[in-house]
């Protein structure tokens, strides 16, 4: 998925639905990469954090809550 020729093909959005499924009904917690905060809104994600740095890459928590 993070091969620059997967990129923008929707996998990445298919495998984050997929993964939510199998987890079903919990809060499920992230550390994410900053500029990919819209990405994970748009799956119902929460920034829950001001951004860290983690391996030199700007980072926030986010937390989706169960529907």
């Amino acid at each position: 998925v993070t091969a620059p020729e997967a990129r923008g093909t929707g996998l990445g959005r298919a495998l984050m639905l997929r993964g939510l499924a199998a987890v079903g009904a919990v809060k499920v917690r992230i550390g994410a990469q900053a500029h990919l905060e819209k990405f994970y809104a748009e799956l119902g994600f929460e920034r829950s954090s001001d951004v860290y740095d983690e391996d030199g890459i700007p980072h926030i928590e986010m937390i989706r809550s169960p529907a």
